[in-house]
């Protein structure tokens, strides 16, 4: 470094050697001042520099040997000892466990956000995103987490082990999705055991809390996460906020329109983007839901390697389900090239095995903060989203309607064919074994005394013709009817007789 800086000077000193230089070989007399001005320019400018460099050195010695007072230091390590409760250290970044008592610079500055959070969040919110896309160091995250989060402050605390004493309806469904998911997933591997019980009890305890969510499979891998970094109970407090601020509620919703709204945003982006790849997709059929629902509803934690995952799950505790957009379509564009090539299952094997092309955390982050992300463009699509819902929601009212009202009017057809045939066959519509059959076939219809009325009146104009012929088929009708009737039998008995 002094070596460095030696350099520089030299170079500095031959420079205003060559301007004197060339003013006295094109015979210009350089007058005193002119030569004292070169020399102030020269000088002020160099300590300027070293004066800038010397502050910087002074503010990084400063901030590399700070003193936190006592209050400070007791807040700083109760945070960092969440780490200690976790079910194991990420990173393997903790050798003891107790946090650690030296800090890197890094270290350091974080301690120096966690320290003055509130201020940091009021007026230094781009400076935090920064840092954390540059990532959170390991055993400090529990600490970060729950700042992001404000667990501190979460409506539901104290409750936690009341909730545990509940009964949930989902315990079965999540005991189901622990023994079938657990053992096989790398966040989880050689630690299913030690997770399934309070991976159980979180899922169990926010099921009894929020009754009209009640578990979701995405919500396994989230909470499974959570625990790597702290213990339970912390985990049960930052998943409610999740849910309640994150909009991780809505998408977990049985309506689905939180994440059909995802869904149908992420098309949109892969349309303006990608166009040929969004071309591929439509001319083999390959809906854009098939792959990237599990996306959303687990924030990638189910398809990317856990060193990426977890980074993008820094992120999306500041920014929001904007990264999930973002690394979405870095991942497509990465692999735009390749997936053209395939066909639907080609392409589905591709999508869920990213591991082997996704292994690098800095690269996929740097790609997805290239990817184009309008808010203004966002809001757009959402409210044409909402347009296109309630469009199919008028139509399905529309065609629900019009399937009731056919329904009822081959009900009333098959009803006046039935009065039609006895309108032929019988003229006494007073009869009471008549009535009684007719009833017995329309307990229901509205219109059965107007149809009565029509088939009697008609009856009536035709019984001056046949007479005779109708007394005989009545008397028959009443003595058969009749004796049915008698024996107790049922409707289709009377229905029988009279047919024979």
């Amino acid at each position: 470094m002094l070596i460095l800086h030696l350099k520089i000077y030299l170079s500095k000193v031959c420079y205003l050697f060559i301007c004197l230089f060339i003013s006295l070989t094109f015979s210009i007399k350089p007058t005193l001042s002119y030569v004292l001005q070169i020399i102030y320019v020269y000088l002020k400018y160099s300590c300027l520099s070293y004066i800038s460099k010397y502050s910087v050195w002074c503010m990084n010695l400063r901030s590399t040997h700070q003193i936190y007072t006592p209050k400070q230091a007791i807040f700083l390590n109760r945070l960092l000892e969440t780490d200690r409760k976790s079910l194991y250290p990420l990173n393997g970044v903790l050798q003891s466990p107790t946090s650690p008592k030296t800090f890197s610079f890094e270290d350091d500055i974080w301690g120096n956000v966690i320290k003055e959070w509130d201020d940091w969040c009021k007026r230094k919110v781009g400076q935090i995103k920064v840092l954390i896309r540059r990532g959170v160091p390991a055993h400090l995250r529990p600490a970060v987490w729950q700042l992001l989060c404000d667990a501190q402050n979460v409506a539901v605390r104290q409750k936690y082990s009341d909730l545990l004493k509940s009964s949930s309806p989902s315990e079965t469904l999540i005991l189901r999705d622990l023994t079938r998911i657990l053992p096989q997933h790398q966040l989880f591997h050689n630690k299913a055991a030690t997770c399934q019980k309070p991976l159980f009890n979180v899922l169990k305890a926010y099921s009894i809390l929020d009754r009209e969510i009640g578990y979701c499979q995405g919500s396994l891998f989230i909470v499974g996460l959570l625990l790597t970094q702290m213990a339970e109970e912390e985990a049960f407090y930052i998943f409610v906020r999740l849910m309640k601020d994150f909009r991780m509620r809505d998408l977990y919703r049985s309506n689905m329109v939180e994440l059909g709204c995802c869904i149908h945003q992420f098309d949109a982006m892969i349309k303006d983007q990608l166009p040929e790849l969004h071309s591929h997709f439509q001319t083999q059929g390959f809906h854009t839901s098939v792959f990237s629902s599990s996306w959303f509803l687990n924030i990638l934690l189910s398809s990317l390697p856990i060193r990426a995952a977890i980074r993008i799950f820094d992120i999306f505790m500041c920014e929001g389900l904007e990264i999930v957009f973002r690394v979405g379509l870095a991942l497509l564009h990465m692999k735009q090239t390749e997936l053209i090539k395939l066909d639907v299952e080609g392409m589905m094997n591709c999508l869920q095995n990213l591991e082997s092309w996704a292994s690098d955390p800095d690269g996929i982050i740097e790609a997805a903060y290239q990817i184009k992300y309008n808010p203004s463009r966002m809001k757009q699509l959402r409210q044409e989203y909402a347009y296109i819902k309630t469009k199919k929601l008028e139509e399905q009212e529309e065609l629900n309607g019009l399937s009731s009202e056919n329904k009822h009017l081959k009900q009333r057809l098959a009803l006046l064919e039935k009065v039609s045939v006895l309108q032929c066959l019988y003229v006494n519509v007073n009869d009471f074994f008549f009535l009684r059959y007719v009833h017995a076939l329309t307990p229901t219809c509205a219109d059965l005394p107007e149809v009565l009325r029509k088939t009697g009146a008609t009856a009536e104009e035709r019984t001056g013709e046949n007479s005779a012929k109708h007394s005989q088929v009545t008397k028959r009708f009443k003595r058969d009817a009749g004796k049915h009737l008698a024996d107790g039998r049922g409707q289709n008995e009377v229905k029988s007789s009279m047919q024979t």
